[in-house]
């Protein structure tokens, strides 16, 4: 009888995390997809406030138009893997995070994007709070850019 009741928990515990998992992996295909319905510009209702307001780093609105720059749209693109993980902090972030690995096609050249999700009490829906971009084309035109503005 207890070794039953222990396996029941167990299912409800691997039920639970393959859900957030799964409800993760909706909303990055919805926006992975979206961005081969509209020519590779990602709609930023996928991510979350916390990545909207960070200022120290480059806006996801400039990410993509480095990569369209670079790459033209996306074309296709397939799930790599996926990493599902909790934590339990006393800041904004302690919560569930769910990592998407994706090899990405474009009109011009291939590459590897990693998006990180997440969710918690106060933000129950995932949200993207990281997107990596990472393609041969888009690292040389910011080499370019950079090389650019140290010379000026």
């Amino acid at each position: 009888m207890r070794a039953s009741k222990i396996m029941l928990l167990m299912a409800i515990v691997f039920f639970v995390g393959c859900s957030g998992g799964n409800e993760a992996k909706i909303v990055a295909t919805k926006l992975m997809q979206e961005r081969v319905t509209n020519g590779g510009i990602g709609n930023v209702r996928y991510y979350s406030p916390l990545i909207l307001e960070d200022a120290s780093g480059p806006s996801i609105e400039n990410m993509h138009k480095l990569l369209l720059a670079a790459n033209g749209d996306l074309v296709s693109y397939s799930i790599m893997g996926q990493r599902m993980s909790k934590k339990a902090h006393t800041n904004k972030l302690s919560g569930t995070f769910v990592t998407l690995k994706y090899q990405t096609k474009y009109k011009v050249g291939e590459g590897e994007e990693s998006v990180v999700l997440f969710r918690n009490d106060q933000h129950p829906i995932f949200k993207v709070i990281e997107h990596r971009f990472y393609t041969n084309e888009s690292q040389e035109l910011f080499n370019k850019s950079i090389e650019q503005a140290v010379q000026l």
